[in-house]
């Protein structure tokens, strides 16, 4: 359907078409839609521990970059993209969602992922506007909501850019400064359920998104302009926020130096020392996991030379 095949040929890249372990052959992308009895979509089965799994016996047999690895799905392939992204951010860089929403209500991202979405306004089978089914129950919420839940855990942008605006298709993209997580949208009059929608290039478009976007590696690194050199001190806004349990902190610091990043109760007093030691100058980050701690109001605080910086942070379990 999507011709990713020549795409990969071209840019050199592996691409794998997978079957759900569902029946028949659908992903259990979560939530209430997926508690049915048979013929339904089955709820029992790992397909997030499938793909993992597959993704390490691919990196074992072929030479493939772990920070570029993404996937891409339409209608509940689409689902299942962002369940990967919710539950499997370690591993998955992007996505690319096609007129199927994140079915979800929890999200567990380490990581930021970028995130592109396309959907029509007439698509009758999953409504743009969001729909609860009383019958499954099934939870497609709005895809507004959902992209707006997105900006959040990336850090993007409040405010979007149009990239195109032509012929029904509104193209909108929030950036992400500090993690390169962007999330992108086209939202189309017509098209239905269908991939593409509207005349869109989608694969083309899906394509060019994916390949430009690296996941933040393991070490939590931030990597969107890892060659350029910081300005200014910053302290980013952790991700996501609130967060249960694991969290990402940012910096940029402009020169090298001695850095120390802690984290405090609402007491004042400190819990862990996140980071204490000599930097080198450019943009970094760090993976604070918070699961032995209880729910509540953090703070976090940045010290390089003359220049600090607090901020608050909130676990929710």
């Amino acid at each position: 359907m999507t011709g990713f095949s020549t795409k990969a040929d071209i840019d050199s890249f592996i691409v794998v078409y997978l079957n759900g372990t569902g029946s028949p052959a659908n992903w259990n992308c979560g939530g209430n839609w997926f508690n049915l009895p048979p013929p339904a979509i089955l709820s029992n089965n790992d397909d997030v521990g499938y793909i993992s799994a597959l993704i390490d016996t691919l990196s074992k047999r072929t030479t493939i970059d772990s920070t570029r690895v993404y996937a891409a799905g339409f209608s509940n392939g689409s689902m299942m993209a962002y369940r990967l992204a919710a539950e499997l951010s370690n591993k998955i860089a992007a996505i690319a969602a096609g007129s199927g929403p994140m079915t979800l209500r929890t999200i567990h991202s380490s990581y930021p992922v970028a995130v592109i979405h396309f959907h029509a306004l007439d698509d009758l089978s999953i409504p743009y506007v969001g729909e609860t089914n009383p019958h499954a129950p099934v939870y497609f919420p709005p895809i507004d909501t959902l992209m707006a839940v997105w900006r959040n855990i990336n850090g993007c942008t409040a405010i979007a850019d149009t990239i195109v605006n032509v012929s029904g298709v509104v193209g909108r993209k929030w950036s992400a400064v500090s993690t390169g997580a962007d999330v992108v949208l086209y939202r189309s009059n017509t098209g239905g359920h269908a991939w593409p929608i509207g005349g869109l290039a989608e694969t083309d478009i899906a394509w060019n998104f994916l390949k430009t976007h690296s996941r933040t590696p393991a070490t939590g690194t931030i990597v969107h302009n890892a060659h350029e050199t910081p300005q200014a001190f910053s302290l980013d806004q952790n991700y996501p926020n609130p967060f249960n349990p694991t969290t990402t902190i940012g910096y940029k610091i402009p020169m090298n130096g001695h850095v120390s990043l802690k984290i405090y109760d609402i007491l004042g007093r400190e819990v862990v020392a996140l980071v204490d030691e000599k930097k080198d100058a450019g943009s970094h980050g760090i993976s604070f996991n918070a699961s032995k701690l209880p729910s509540g109001v953090y703070f976090y605080r940045l010290q390089t030379g003359s220049f600090t910086e607090t901020k608050k942070l909130v676990l929710i379990r």
